[in-house]
């Protein structure tokens, strides 16, 4: 058995399927809650399947966005309506940059969520500069 530091880059080469399994070890520096509430993971800590709490709107708007990254958000119409959900998800007060990157994960490449950190990050500046204290 292999034993290696978790992160986004490798839990996206081992996704868990039906016949297989996969023990994380969260660490503050790669936090994994997305990404296990993404797979329904198992909690060792709390002997539960970790949930997804996301409003029904936030969770309607992350499958837009996955599906508009089918480019890996890099085409002009992808990154468009990218940042048109991320602007609602901050509207909503629920763009949440490692639950999104780590749910995302679950059905990306680690690539393509690499370039959706970048428009993240973009969505926050300019929230920052606007003063919404995000």
């Amino acid at each position: 058995m292999e034993r290696l530091h978790p992160s986004y880059k490798l839990l996206s080469q081992a996704l868990p399927n039906a016949s297989s399994y996969l023990v994380a070890v969260e660490f503050p520096t790669d936090p994994l809650r997305g990404w296990a509430s993404a797979v329904g993971a198992a909690s060792l800590k709390t002997v539960s399947t970790m949930t997804d709490d996301r409003s029904a709107r936030a969770r309607a708007i992350y499958k837009e966005i996955e599906f508009n990254g089918n480019n890996s958000w890099a085409d002009r119409p992808g990154k468009r309506d990218a940042l048109t959900g991320l602007r609602s998800l901050q509207a909503l007060g629920e763009l949440d940059k490692e639950l999104i990157l780590a749910h995302t994960l679950s059905r990306n490449s680690f690539i393509a969520v690499g370039l959706l950190e970048k428009l993240i990050d973009e969505i926050v500046k300019a929230g920052k500069l606007a003063g919404d204290g995000l």
